[in-house]
């Protein structure tokens, strides 16, 4: 079985009125405030191998700081 999940998506509203994808790292109170999330789902998932894809992302499962 494979499972993606994509746990970080940074949004701005533009003077238009839509949205645009900031492509930013996420603050380490952000990756924090994410990180229940991650932890739970990987306890629901049980998954045999827990890939990540990112300096930010490698950081935030291995427990480094964003």
């Amino acid at each position: 079985m494979l499972k993606f999940t994509c746990k970080l998506s940074i949004w701005s509203t533009t003077s238009g009125g839509g949205k645009l994808r900031l492509h930013q790292k996420p603050n380490t109170k952000e990756v924090k405030a994410c990180r229940p999330w991650l932890e739970r789902e990987i306890a629901l998932v049980k998954p045999a191998v827990v890939m990540v894809l990112g300096t930010t992302a490698a950081g935030s499962v291995c427990g480094r700081a964003a």
